[in-house]
């Protein structure tokens, strides 16, 4: 039986993260839960003002820092 280039599966390489990307991702983390407990202090006019209802700021602002 001939073995073709074809026939071979690539399988990804394991590489271990980088500090650069966890520190980067754990930045990302830091701004993206200020950003959602400012959201849950604004008044309902800056709410309208971005389109955006009480029910959505609120259950935007509950997510966890990890969920987008």
């Amino acid at each position: 039986m001939t073995v073709h280039a074809t026939n071979i599966i690539a399988r990804p390489r394991f590489t271990q993260p980088s500090p650069i990307n966890i520190l980067g991702t754990i930045a990302f983390w830091v701004a993206r839960s200020k950003q959602r407990r400012i959201l849950a202090t604004l008044e309902l006019d800056r709410l309208t003002d971005m389109g955006i209802t009480p029910e959505q700021a609120d259950g935007e602002a509950a997510k966890m820092f990890w969920q987008a």
